[in-house]
């Protein structure tokens, strides 16, 4: 049972993880894209970027469910 909480706890922390790094790396494309002068919002570039991490999460979940 411990290790059970353990391992979603290590999953959890992961995802959160790549959440904060995809939010501050976003945050910074779309400064320096205002400081060239390019119209981009923050929400369609993190749109962009959650729909690749839900791509690759998509694939972790079948692989471990494949095992």
């Amino acid at each position: 049972m411990a290790v059970n909480i353990a391992s979603h706890v290590c999953f959890i922390v992961g995802d959160a993880i790549i959440v904060l790094a995809t939010v501050f790396y976003t945050y910074r494309t779309i400064k320096v894209a205002r400081e060239a002068n390019i119209e981009a919002t923050f929400s369609t570039a993190l749109l962009r970027a959650g729909v690749y991490i839900m791509c690759i999460k998509l694939v972790c979940v079948e692989l471990r469910l494949i095992r």
